[in-house]
């Protein structure tokens, strides 16, 4: 999905929960009960490229309502899509899209950018 953005001409960037807890909280890796503290940098970390004009793809896994509503004390709800991608639903968030793991990469990608583009996230390109 990224890379087909991207290959497109937009400012996309993948941010996998790695990239937070072996950088930003490298400070805190390892200690006991620090899971707030690792949503509330990745949100701002988030919020700083999404200021930046960029689209930003986060995945995450167990996450609850109560993180994301963390997570939105930061990043305002409307710029958050959640699409949840497998078979089981293993979380209380309510997601926008699901994408079942037997769909083709093409079709999802399709649908993701649909929704983007419904959403006014991402425009269509002019051709």
């Amino acid at each position: 999905m990224w890379a087909e953005l991207f290959s497109e001409g937009r400012l996309v960037y993948f941010l996998g929960i790695g990239n937070v807890l072996y950088g930003v909280d490298a400070d805190i890796k390892g200690r006991n009960n620090q899971r707030q503290e690792h949503l509330r940098r990745l949100a701002e970390v988030a919020h700083i490229l999404l200021d930046a004009g960029m689209i930003l793809i986060v995945t995450a896994i167990e996450l609850t309502q109560e993180d994301l509503e963390l997570i939105q004390t930061t990043i305002h709800s409307d710029k958050i899509e959640t699409i949840w991608v497998g078979d089981s639903v293993t979380t209380d968030i309510p997601y926008d899209q699901k994408i079942q793991s037997s769909t083709y990469p093409e079709e999802a990608v399709s649908r993701i950018k649909a929704l983007l583009e419904e959403k006014s996230i991402v425009l269509p390109l002019e051709t």
